[in-house]
């Protein structure tokens, strides 16, 4: 769970940085495809997209605190979030994005139901944790 989280924060806060970036650029690109690529991009609503990437870091913030504290709702937050994350990709046709969200929200899932049925709690972690 923590390197599913810690992956997908270092995505989300790139993402942020890189969207960011784009807000306000005016420049003539002397490449016409890449100057179609930012025209595509500056009509694009560059906010929305912005403020859905801060929302996936809350949430996967929110699961490594889920993780750290063996929360289940804080745990259940995060998988509900890749799960999204799949569910959106399978509407941009993006086969290979609901894939590795996924991927990323099995370990919340096993996770939840671990705690959910107590194999995992912090009295038995020593015996349960691998390394």
């Amino acid at each position: 769970m923590f390197v599913a989280n810690g992956i997908g924060l270092a995505f989300y806060t790139l993402m942020i940085v890189s969207f960011s970036l784009l807000v306000g650029d005016t420049l003539n690109y002397d490449d016409d495809r890449v100057q179609s690529v930012m025209d595509t991009l500056d009509n694009t609503v560059i906010g929305f997209t912005i403020t859905t990437f801060v929302i996936g870091a809350v949430c996967t913030m929110t699961a490594l605190y889920g993780a750290f504290k063996f929360n289940q709702v804080a745990t259940c937050v995060g998988g509900c979030w890749f799960l999204f994350e799949a569910i959106r990709s399978l509407f941009l046709r993006d086969v290979i994005g609901a894939v590795i969200a996924l991927a990323f929200g099995y370990p919340h899932a096993v996770f939840f139901y671990e705690l959910k049925n107590g194999v995992m709690s912090p009295s038995n972690y020593p015996d349960q944790k691998v390394w």
